[in-house]
């Protein structure tokens, strides 16, 4: 989210049902938090007209068609969660209110440049990761070839 505001893209919107992520995200920048077990987010988001671009990071097997129930005219989903098994495409209910052109995309992974951007703006003081850091585990603790790759991908910029 913090990412997407730096880029100058907004508003941010978030569908979490989890309240430690949600002020996770409140701290990075979600402008709309929306709880999809209070809330229908379909209904939330339509009536705002939908999203331009809705990126689905669960990788949850309903999160595809509640991505795309999101989504304003000729938007864009884009599929960024890991999916780990086939998911269906459930057809979805069309009216005259929703018949709409969706572009359906996938990412993957990152690229060395993308990582030294984001280092970049964190020495800049752009983006704070401490809160995203869960636990720390010392390189001694690591085997050698683990920390060798640590110490090699940290030192090469």
């Amino acid at each position: 989210m913090r990412l997407l505001e730096i880029l100058g893209f907004g508003p941010v919107a978030l569908s979490e049902p989890v309240e430690a992520k949600q002020d996770l995200a409140a701290g990075f920048g979600a402008d709309i938090l929306v709880d999809l077990l209070k809330e229908n987010i379909a209904m939330h988001t339509v009536q705002g007209g939908g999203y331009e671009t809705v990126f689905e990071c669960s990788g949850a097997p309903c999160a595809v068609p509640d991505a795309m129930s999101c989504c304003a005219d000729r938007s864009t989903v884009c599929i960024v969660s890991m999916i780990m098994r086939n998911i269906e495409i459930i057809p979805m209910v069309l009216n005259g209110a929703q018949l709409q052109e969706i572009r359906l995309i996938g990412s993957y992974s990152k690229t060395c440049e993308e990582n030294r951007q984001c280092l970049d703006w964190m020495g800049k003081g752009l983006i704070d990761g401490r809160p995203m850091i869960t636990d720390e585990i010392p390189l001694r603790t690591c085997s050698a070839s683990t920390a060798n790759a640590w110490k090699r991908a940290l030192t090469s910029r």
